[in-house]
């Protein structure tokens, strides 16, 4: 009986509407009889794909994803690198391979970042963005007012959902605070022509292999254009400058400077602290400190020295946790950091918790 064509539509509309309802099971082509019709039909060899085809990788096993997760994954990243391709570090990438490899690895070389920011780092963020907004002024124009026009515009871009009300307000008392507190002292600085946010990217070895790379938050000249200074901006709970010494961000931008500028006579750093606290009649200590920061020239020299043994160390050597007291408010990986002993876990909370880091063009 031959069927219209009206027929074979509605024949084979039921028959999708059955097998979405799973009473009817799809058909399906086994995956043996597929190949061996196409083998026999280009004419290929027992065991050969036909031209064009990828044979599929075979799935990672236990151990492999569990290298993933604790093992090193730049191994042979110096044996590769060229100056024109060379390997590249931070004042970041240094100071997470001292405190904890494993901080490292998930942070630097699985690029992990948790999905809910610390209000602490974006109350930092913040305030840097302000005081770098105002430093970019004319000398004449930065004032207190000026900075208080500048926090006011600047915490209006920002939403509830990032910062608080609370924190918002902090911020803007922190800045107006900072700059009534700062102008005296820059003032007897002599900063005329600031260079807010100094970025550089210089070699660290002779061969050019290792090239470091950062940001300096504020660079100006005095003394006749004799003598590069540079401003470090932190905010902190509390007022400590007892460790500026052996701070490795501050040798990194005393070595930059040293390079990008060798013909200036000295090179000085500011280290300037701003204490999360709203000023208040109760509030006694200082809100405020500025703590020079010097480094000799063999020091820098030391400091470089030790820094290739790092990066040597930090492509080779082998991944696991430092454990520390700070590691409970210092840490963003501490999680899944103690459930290292159960690796299904480990992956678990990475894929629920974290993402990828995400870069600003």
């Amino acid at each position: 009986m031959t069927q219209t064509l009206e027929e074979k539509r509605e024949r084979r509309r039921k028959r999708r509407l059955a097998r979405k309802a799973g009473d009817m099971p799809k058909k399906k082509t086994p995956r043996t009889t597929k190949k061996k019709k196409t083998a026999k039909k280009k004419g290929v060899a027992k065991g050969r794909l036909p031209r064009g085809r990828k044979k599929k990788s075979p799935g990672k096993t236990d151990d492999e994803k569990l290298n993933m997760l604790t093992g090193n994954l730049n191994a042979d990243a110096l044996a590769r690198a060229t100056p024109a391709n060379p390997f590249f570090v931070s004042a970041s990438r240094l100071k997470d391979w001292m405190r904890c490899r494993l901080r490292y690895h998930w942070r630097h070389n699985l690029k992990l970042e948790p999905k809910e920011k610390s209000e602490a780092l974006a109350v930092g963020w913040l305030v840097h963005k302000i005081i770098e907004t105002w430093y970019a002024k004319p000398r004449d124009k930065r004032t207190t007012g000026m900075m208080e026009r500048v926090a006011k515009r600047l915490t209006k871009k920002t939403t509830a959902d990032e910062l608080s009300l609370d924190n918002l307000e902090l911020i803007r008392a922190m800045t107006i605070g900072y700059a009534e507190w700062a102008g005296p002292l820059d003032a007897k600085l002599k900063i005329r022509n600031p260079e807010p946010e100094l970025w550089f990217d210089l070699p660290l070895n002779d061969e050019g292999t290792i090239r470091v790379r950062g940001k300096i938050d504020l660079v100006f000249f005095t003394h006749k254009q004799k003598v590069v200074n540079f401003h470090e901006h932190k905010t902190r709970s509390q007022i400590r400058f007892d460790l500026v010494e052996l701070n490795t961000q501050l040798s990194v931008y005393h070595w930059a400077l040293r390079i990008k500028y060798p013909d200036v006579r000295d090179c000085r750093g500011h280290f300037n602290i701003l204490r999360q606290q709203m000023p208040t009649d109760r509030v006694r200590t200082p809100l405020f400190h500025r703590e020079p920061v010097d480094r000799t020239l063999e020091q820098i020299e030391q400091w470089r020295q030790d820094a290739i043994r790092c990066v040597e160390d930090m492509v080779r050597g082998g991944i696991y946790p430092s454990p520390m007291d700070s590691c409970g408010w210092d840490c963003d990986y501490k999680g899944p950091c103690m459930l290292r002993g159960n690796p299904e876990d480990v992956r678990e909370v990475l894929a629920r918790d974290y993402k990828l880091k995400e870069y600003k063009a």
